[in-house]
């Protein structure tokens, strides 16, 4: 096409149309400049419809990620309340002159309290879009609202593990274990406490009426109570992004 264009303008030189060279050049210059124009709108185009691609498939993904962590929440849920049944009856117990329970029943509630439920959501999607900024592909305030605040949630929770984490090894847990010697002898575990170590029924009712008991119990059932009240933010939080996700 440029030798067609080269050609015809030498032809005009030759030939002393000086004016018809003039209009044929900017003519020229004008369809140029229009290829260029419908190249770029196209490659616009392109790119417009790969972010869009992109886009789409950052949402869909995400709604998968905070799906999961819906059907996650409802498991975690629900062992916790478990455990805070577990707490609750502990505390009955303890604060009562007339233990209904046996020992081995209380021993199995407090066998229970060693257990901590967890919730860890699915991030990647969500953390791996926001290192490459292509978070940014999805405008909306209201859902960079709801990420904040479930991720601030998540951090509180962290928080939460690690305090109750750090309280079973201080303050009235430490001063349990150095009375009894090995802590395991509340529970009916009797593979990891020492024989010379283990209480009679009388003692163990003795025990478990002291303050200290009663506190360290107290301590973990308000950490689940809390535990629980951040359970249903990120329930709630969850459920609002995926409605926005599915509005996009």
């Amino acid at each position: 096409m440029f030798r067609f264009f080269r050609t015809t303008r030498q032809q005009l030189l030759n030939e002393n149309k000086t004016v018809k060279y003039l209009k044929y050049a900017v003519g020229e210059v004008l369809l140029i400049v229009a290829g260029i124009l419908v190249a770029l709108q196209i490659n616009n185009w392109n790119e417009g419809r790969k972010l869009e691609q992109d886009r789409r498939e950052l949402i869909e993904d995400l709604k998968v990620d905070y799906q999961t962590n819906l059907e996650l929440w409802e498991s975690v849920k629900n062992d916790t309340e478990i455990q805070l049944d577990v707490f609750n009856q502990l505390l009955k117990v303890t604060a009562s002159e007339n233990q209904e329970l046996s020992v081995l029943e209380i021993k199995g509630l407090a066998e229970n309290t060693q257990k901590y439920y967890g919730f860890q959501p699915s991030l990647g999607v969500y953390e791996s879009a926001k290192s490459t900024d292509s978070i940014g592909l999805i405008e909306d305030d209201s859902l960079k609202g709801l990420f904040v605040r479930f991720q601030t949630t998540h951090w509180l929770l962290n928080n939460l593990y690690v305090q109750q984490g750090t309280d079973f090894w201080t303050g009235s847990a430490l001063r349990m274990r150095e009375k009894l010697g090995s802590i395991h002898v509340l529970f009916d575990r009797e593979d990891f406490r020492p024989e010379r170590f283990e209480l009679s029924v009388e003692e163990y009712r003795k025990f478990i009426a002291q303050k200290d008991v009663y506190a360290f119990w107290e301590n973990r059932q308000r950490q689940v109570i809390y535990q629980l009240r951040l359970y249903e933010v990120m329930k709630e939080t969850t459920e609002q992004i995926l409605a926005t996700l599915e509005a996009l």
